[in-house]
Parts: structure tokens; C-alpha cells; sequence
């Protein structure tokens, strides 16, 4: 396989990686969104509940004050009233069920929520860690091969030295290989350490 078409299929493959990451990350986005309004949602439902609750409440203890006062009984202290506050209080207590329940159903799709966003988060960062990976995985399995990936500079062959217009000392090669196999004429001054 050629350097060329090595480097190529390094690329394509580094970059489905990113692709997939971000696919993903883009589709656990989208759920943990979906879950953090079905949170909002279960809210929602559950403070009407609560004050359905509140109502049916108000509503019996006003029909048990009626009835007490049709048969003339003092609903401000004795029986009556103990009656009354018994209501009031078990009245709350499935108030406070409703609304330890509801809170737990907020919490579940949150927490969901937030477990989308994490693992849209990390499928995005090992998108690009994979994509890394690739590349030095490549890089590494071709120096082993004897490939040269490119970016490294060689000698030139051949170079005579000589001087500008202007009075200042070059050198010359028309075989001179730069980055990545391309050769090229190279101008350089004396001090430039090119021999």
C-alpha cells in the first residue's frame, strides 16, 4: 500500500470516528432533552394532583362542618373540633405521599436526563480519542514497516554554492526532497547548515 493511500485511509477512518461521536452525542443530546421535559412534565402532574387533593380535602372538612352544625353541635372546640383537625392531618399526610412521589418521579427522569447528556459527552470525546488513536496507531505501524509519513527533511544531493546579485552566498539542489517525497530546488544561505 502506498503512503499516499495509507495516509487517505487514515483519514477516513479518523474521521468516522469523529463522526460516530458526534452522531451519538447529538442522539443522547436529543433523550436527555426528552427525559429532562418528561421531568417538567411528571412536575407538572403532580403539583395538580396535589392541588386536587388540597381541594377534596377543603371540600370534606366543609361538609363535615355542615353536617355537625345542621345537628347543632359547636364545631369550634370538643369532638367537633378534633374531628376537623383530624382531617386537616391525615388530609396532609397524603399530600406529602403525593408529593414524595412525585419528587421521585422528577428526580428518576432527571437523573436519566443527566446520564444522556453524559453519555452524549463521552461518546464525543471518544470519537476524537479513537480518531487520535487511529492515527497513531498508523503513524506507528508504518515507521515499523519502513514508510515514511512525511514531514521530515533530508540532505540535499548535489548542491553547489555560489552568490546572489547581491553579494549573498547560496547553495543549490535540484534533488533535494522536503515534506512528505516532494523534491524541489532549495535556496539557502551558507549558514543554513544544508550540505
Amino acid at each position: 500500500m502506498s503512503t499516499g493511500a495509507l495516509v487517505a485511509l487514515t483519514a477516513v477512518s479518523a474521521g468516522m470516528s469523529i463522526v460516530q461521536g458526534i452522531q451519538q452525542h447529538s442522539a443522547n443530546t436529543e433523550a436527555g432533552i426528552a427525559y429532562m421535559r418528561q421531568a417538567q412534565i411528571a412536575r407538572n402532574e403532580n403539583d395538580l394532583a396535589i392541588q386536587q387533593k388540597r381541594r377534596e380535602i377543603d371540600k370534606v372538612a366543609a361538609q363535615q362542618v355542615m353536617a355537625m352544625a345542621k345537628n347543632g353541635m359547636d364545631t369550634g372546640r370538643g369532638t367537633p373540633l378534633e374531628i376537623l383537625h383530624e382531617t386537616a392531618v391525615l388530609g396532609q399526610q397524603e399530600i406529602d405521599m403525593l408529593r414524595l412521589q412525585g419528587n421521585a418521579q422528577v428526580s428518576y427522569y432527571q437523573s436519566l436526563g443527566k446520564q444522556q447528556f453524559n453519555n452524549g459527552r463521552n461518546a464525543l470525546l471518544g470519537g476524537f480519542t479513537d480518531a487520535l488513536t487511529t492515527v497513531a496507531t498508523t503513524a506507528m505501524s508504518a515507521k515499523a514497516a519502513g514508510l515514511k509519513m512525511g514531514g521530515g527533511t533530508t540532505k540535499a544531493a548535489n548542491v553547489s554554492w555560489g552568490t546572489t546579485a547581491s553579494g549573498s552566498s547560496v547553495g543549490t539542489s535540484s534533488t533535494a526532497t522536503l515534506f512528505g517525497g516532494v523534491k524541489t530546488n532549495v535556496y539557502a544561505p551558507l549558514s543554513s547548515g544544508i550540505s
